[in-house]
Formats: structure tokens, sequence, C-alpha cells
């Protein structure tokens, strides 16, 4: 890594894995940061992207390819709670006036409060300028993707060790969920859970008291060792 630059790269075996990266991205990002993400069809650029709200604490429920609509906003239930996620699907856009016609380049979208995610974002030259963090998914099976991060310089440079410690979380091989044993993401919220549903069973169970401790705890049980 230079001055000035930073590349990550990864694999993803499952969709699970990829939502995972994303979610390492959004723990880390501050409002303005623009996201450039890139990859052909079908390469998970979507999936990501609502990982990346899923990490910034926003429902990923909300997220969709905004392909038609071009621009969308996703923002907490209770406002000011955590910055607006804006997702630009550049894949329609050919001409700067496009971009204008979308607020490109005013305060609602750059250099405001909100954190801007573009996918497609190959196609819009140096319109992007040199801060965001670029994202690049490539298709290496069915189900894997190989994935590069990097940045080139900026304020991405100060948060690189934090973003690389998350991503290198989620690209670890899944653990196995307590209750029902599937696979338990790395990196995703529910873990050691492999689902939301799965950890609610689990607190059910201690609440009604179905789990016993085996043995008092002894002072021995609580020292460092």
């Amino acid at each position: 890594m230079s001055d000035r630059q930073a590349t990550w790269q990864g694999a993803s075996i499952a969709p699970q894995q990829t939502r995972a990266i994303g979610c390492a991205v959004g723990r880390v990002v501050e409002r303005g940061d623009v996201l450039a993400v890139e990859g052909p069809l079908g390469a998970g650029k979507t999936l990501l992207v609502g990982g990346v709200a899923e990490g910034m604490g926003l429902d990923p429920r909300q997220v969709t390819s905004p392909t038609y609509v071009i621009v969308q906003e996703y923002g907490p239930a209770q406002p000011g709670f955590c910055p607006i996620l804006v997702h630009v699907d550049a894949y329609r856009v050919h001409t700067l006036e496009e971009l204008e016609s979308i607020g490109w380049g005013e305060g609602e979208l750059f250099g405001g409060d909100a954190v801007v995610a573009v996918e497609w974002a190959d196609r819009l030259g140096e319109e992007l300028g040199g801060q965001s963090l670029r994202i690049e998914l490539a298709h290496s099976g069915e189900r894997h993707r190989e994935l590069t991060l990097r940045c080139d310089g900026g304020a991405w440079l100060k948060r690189w060790s934090a973003l690389c410690r998350g991503l290198e979380e989620a690209v670890m091989e899944p653990g196995t969920c307590p209750i029902c044993k599937g696979k338990a993401w790395r990196g995703l919220p529910p873990y050691p859970f492999c689902s939301k549903r799965c950890r609610l069973i689990d607190l059910g169970r201690w609440l009604g008291e179905d789990y016993r401790i085996s043995r008092p705890i002894e002072t021995s049980d609580l020292e460092e060792e």
C-alpha cells in the first residue's frame, strides 16, 4: 500500500458472503462517502449495496435495483439516527444532462450528509472524482465472485485498516448455527446464528429457562488466564 493508494482482494463463495462484505463497508462509511460499484450483470452489485445498508443500520429489505428509476433513497426509521443511503444505477445514463437531472453534483448527492452508492460507476468516467471507494465484482463460477476494493487516497486511507479487518472476517469460513445447524456467515448481524429467527429462538430458550448452567459459577471462571 502506497501513501495514496490501497487495494484489497478477496473471494465470495455465496450470496450471503457478498452481503457480509457489503456490511463490512457499511460499518465504516461516513456521511459524504461515495461507493463506486462495478461489475457485469448478475455479479451481485445490488446484493452488495443491500449489505452496505445493513452495515449502516438501515433495513436491507428496502434495497432494490434502481435501474428504471435511476436513483433511490433509503433512510433510517428515526431521522438523524444514521446517514441516508442514496442508491444510483448508471446503466441507463448516457449524458451529463441526465446526471444533472437527478441532482448530480448538487448538495443532496455529493458533499452532503448522504452516503452514495453508484452501480455501473464505470459508465460515468471521471464524474465520480478520485475520492470514491471503488468496489469491483467479477464472476468466478455460478455462485463465486472475486472482489477488489481500492481507494486513491483521501479519507478512505484513514479507515483502511478497520475496513480490511471487517472484510477479512466476512470472507472467513462460515460457522455453524447453534439452533438449526445451518451455515452462519461471519460479519452478518445475526452471527453466530444464521438468521434473526434462530437468534430469537435462542433468546426464547434462555427466557423460558430451557437452558441450564451445569454447575455454579466459581471465582476462577471469571479470572483471566
